[in-house]
């Protein structure tokens, strides 16, 4: 795994997890996906531990999120990198469903256009 894959793949976690209602503490266990990344990664679940505080986000966020029910993502991932990177969320917030939209990365006006649209393409 290239050292760039193993920085999205982080980021991606660690993105995905911002909008948390949940604490990454002993008494939230972390999503198996997530374990299962860590594993790969031949890395330990307590470099996650405490993070809750970082990950810390107002409840009004959580409750519009929960209202509205979806989250899209626009990105030049992959279809495939984008499930493996979003189950942690997924198996966090079943709730919420996620729209992903593949932009071409020689396109910036297709990025800019789709995100001023109300529904993908």
């Amino acid at each position: 795994m290239s050292a760039k894959t193993v920085l999205s793949l982080i980021v991606w976690v660690v993105a995905l997890s911002a909008l948390a209602d949940f604490s990454f503490s002993a008494s939230a266990p972390l999503p198996k996906s997530t374990e299962e990344m860590l594993k790969k990664l031949k890395l330990e679940s307590a470099i996650l531990a405490n993070i809750d505080k970082e990950l810390e986000v107002p409840k009004a966020w959580l409750d519009g999120a929960r209202k509205e029910g979806k989250l899209r993502i626009y990105s030049t991932f992959d279809p495939g990198q984008v499930e493996v990177l979003s189950r942690p969320f997924k198996e966090r917030y079943p709730y919420i469903n996620i729209e992903y939209l593949r932009c071409q990365l020689h396109r910036p006006d297709e990025f800019y256009r789709r995100s001023s649209e109300t529904e993908p393409m």
